[in-house]
């Protein structure tokens, strides 16, 4: 498993995520996570002992999680309407970069 930070931009907002890529990178598999208010994008998926690796390694699977506020940026404080936008994004990252086919997501919290 590898891990790498990415920027997934639009017109509307610059997204800061987290990727893990499996060994296999023939996977098809791909999951979201979702963090909640007080949990940050890196509390999932720092390099050791994380949720974010644990599910790559055993789900043999890529996984992304984008953070919410602070560190994404957001065009006008209008756009930020619904963090489903931010998934919805983040999937397509997934699908379009990666041949993922089969997403799912994973929140906790207020995720």
């Amino acid at each position: 498993m590898s891990t790498q930070e990415i920027l997934i931009s639009n017109s509307r907002f610059c997204i800061n995520a987290d990727l893990k890529i499996p060994k296999n990178i023939e996977s098809n598999r791909g999951i979201v996570l979702a963090h909640g208010a007080i949990i940050n994008r890196k509390s999932l998926s720092r390099d050791t002992l994380s949720l974010a690796g644990y599910l790559c390694d055993k789900l043999n699977a890529y996984v992304i999680t984008p953070d919410y506020l602070g560190e994404t940026t957001y065009s006008s404080r209008k756009t930020l309407v619904r963090f489903s936008e931010v998934i919805d994004h983040s999937v397509q990252y997934l699908c379009d970069e990666y041949g993922v086919d089969d997403v799912m997501g994973f929140g906790h919290s207020m995720g």
